[in-house]
């Protein structure tokens, strides 16, 4: 069994992030930047690769998109999740028809992703891919088969990409790595994740969270000293990213700082609080 499989093996049981109703859950669109609700607006057409259950794209569809065609001036909003987990598409397609959203959800691996998948009305997209492409078998290769699609048809490319950082999650993985050689019970486990993190009110989506951070088979690290260059390879400039809380450092300052992430990490710990050691970084491409 490949990795690829035992990954799709391990959400198909459980889709991480899954809720029981998305819409009374609120989703902030701008969570994981403060300008995505801008973004969507800019560009008018979202493609969120690895979309799991589809909460982001239908809730940026359901925010953004529910406005009367005859508004003059309005234009639609085109929304698309990609996903290779088929429990986790029949969710989105099911909040989406609920809502009557008309999001459109795409069964696929991002290996198998084509420059159709990109081709919208005008050349002008925004792709996000949160937490999603260190859990393949090759994160850099999935990113690199996205920014070369995504090209084909679009000048105007704004990429927002979340993954695990290198330095930032050792001290999270180290903590239950450690609690796990010590044979400690799962439950217990479990109580020791929902102490740094606390409960959402949603057993399920608790246990999604749980199994995602804790029991995952399988997850990479980076650095944005290694992302980098391979945007810079496909003409992509960095705008900001989580690492300074967005505050535009040049890239630089940003690699030479990327360590003391770690200590963040056990700083966080040592105060019982959850840091999963995970980051975001916003990319731009305007021709």
């Amino acid at each position: 069994m490949t990795n690829g499989s035992i990954v799709l093996n391990f959400y198909k049981e459980l889709p991480f992030n899954i809720k029981k109703d998305f819409i009374k859950q609120k989703n902030n669109i701008n969570f994981y930047h403060p300008d995505v609700k801008k973004l969507v607006l800019k560009h008018r057409n979202v493609i969120d690769i690895g979309c799991g259950p589809g909460h982001f794209i239908n809730s940026v569809n359901f925010q953004l998109n529910r406005f009367p065609f005859s508004i003059k001036g309005f234009r639609k909003i085109n929304c698309k999740g990609i996903d290779f987990n088929p429990k986790a598409i029949i969710y989105g397609l099911q909040y989406s028809n609920k809502y009557k959203l008309s999001t459109e959800f795409i069964l696929k691996s991002v290996f198998d992703i084509s420059e159709n998948d990109f081709n919208f009305v005008n050349d002008s997209i925004f792709i996000v891919a949160n937490g999603s492409l260190h859990h393949t078998e090759n994160c850099l290769s999935a990113i690199e088969i996205i920014l070369k699609k995504a090209c084909v048809f679009n000048k105007n490319i704004s990429f927002l990409i979340g993954l695990y950082h290198y330095h930032g999650r050792k001290p999270f993985l180290e903590h239950f790595n450690n609690l796990k050689k010590l044979k400690k019970s799962e439950e217990y486990l479990k109580q020791v994740f929902h102490s740094l993190r606390g409960y959402s009110g949603d057993e399920l989506n608790d246990e999604s969270w749980y199994q995602d951070q804790v029991n995952h088979p399988l997850e990479s690290q980076h650095t944005i000293s290694e992302i980098y260059p391979l945007f810079k390879k496909y003409n992509f400039e960095l705008v900001n990213t989580s690492l300074d809380k967005f505050s535009g450092s040049n890239i630089d300052k940003l690699i030479q700082n990327e360590e003391e992430q770690y200590k963040l990490g056990l700083k966080a710990l040592k105060q019982k609080k959850y840091f999963p050691g995970y980051f975001t970084c916003l990319f731009s491409k305007d021709k």
